[in-house]
């Protein structure tokens, strides 16, 4: 057997394994099924890299905003899809990047008027 120099080539598709055949007496194998990510699913795992990095105070969240920016535009039903508290994420990453702050609502009590109404008022 006759061993290249060549470098490897990894392949950057992530990969999903399965257990094929195990049972009595049998041997267990590994079956590799390539999966690919959907626009959703890649917005997704890049909404959770940005709520790493602004918790790291990482100086990469500007990019990963970019990003994110990017795929929404190329699929924006995308956004339809995503959970409240990752919206928060992405609106947390660009109140950083542009130093804002926001403000919490406040309600305000409205007053009354405390007349008693009376038969005679009908």
């Amino acid at each position: 057997m006759e061993l290249s120099n060549s470098p490897a080539v990894v392949d950057p598709t992530p990969v999903q394994a399965e257990t094929v055949g195990v049972g009595v007496g049998v041997t267990s194998s590994i079956k590799i099924i390539p999966t690919t990510l959907g626009p959703a699913e890649i917005i997704k795992q890049k909404i959770s890299e940005l709520q790493v990095a602004l918790q790291a105070a990482a100086p990469n969240y500007e990019t990963l905003l970019i990003t994110i920016h990017k795929a929404l535009q190329k699929d924006e039903d995308v956004v339809h899809l995503l959970t409240d508290e990752e919206i928060g994420v992405i609106c947390a990453g660009l109140s950083k990047k542009k130093d804002i702050v926001i403000a919490e609502a406040t309600v305000k009590k409205l007053k009354g008027s405390k007349t008693k109404i009376t038969a005679d008022d009908i």
